[in-house]
């Protein structure tokens, strides 16, 4: 029996619009994905804002909590992007006071991971293999599917810590 890490996300294609919302919010990292125009253009036109998030900008600065706060109380959002992307825009809506259930997060774009050490604390971002070397220790992390909503990141911890040398293949995450 193969276990289930419950705290991966899990990414559902979102094919309508809330039907609770009165107005809706599309956020997209860059050019906005095929799945998030489509949505886009299922809403009359007064009932949508759309936001790009430039590569020059981070979602924090586009998504600015006094922006945050002048939403309507009946706002859906909807986000695409990569999965850091996407995890720093709930973050800064919930933080900004939006519900969990306004938020619907598209499928990332990439596969890459950002990865937390538990052993410095710093991130490493861009991760598609596993081992990956920390980028703030230098340890070798194993990455696994446990997945920090806070910190929209997955854990590393280092791996074979009883030999350091001893550092398994490199596998492509899924």
């Amino acid at each position: 029996m193969q276990h289930q890490v419950r705290s991966r996300p899990e990414y559902r294609d979102v094919d309508h619009l809330s039907s609770q919302a009165k107005h809706h919010l599309f956020i997209a990292q860059g050019e906005m994905s095929d799945a998030l125009s489509r949505l886009y253009n299922q809403c009359e036109n007064g009932e949508r804002v759309s936001i790009t998030v430039q590569a020059s900008q981070t979602p924090e600065e586009a998504l600015t909590p006094s922006m945050i706060s002048t939403l309507p109380l009946s706002t859906a959002v909807y986000a695409s992007g990569d999965e850091n992307f996407l995890w720093r825009i709930s973050t800064a809506l919930t933080d900004g006071g939006m519900l969990a259930e306004q938020i619907h997060l598209l499928p990332p774009t990439a596969r890459t991971r950002k990865v937390y050490c538990c052993h410095c604390s710093s991130f490493t971002s861009g991760v598609s293999h596993s081992p990956v070397t920390c980028s703030g220790c230098g340890r070798q992390l194993a990455v696994t599917d446990h997945f920090s909503r806070r910190f929209g990141a997955y854990r590393g911890y280092q791996v074979n810590a009883e030999d350091p040398n001893d550092i398994p293949e490199s596998e492509e995450l899924n």
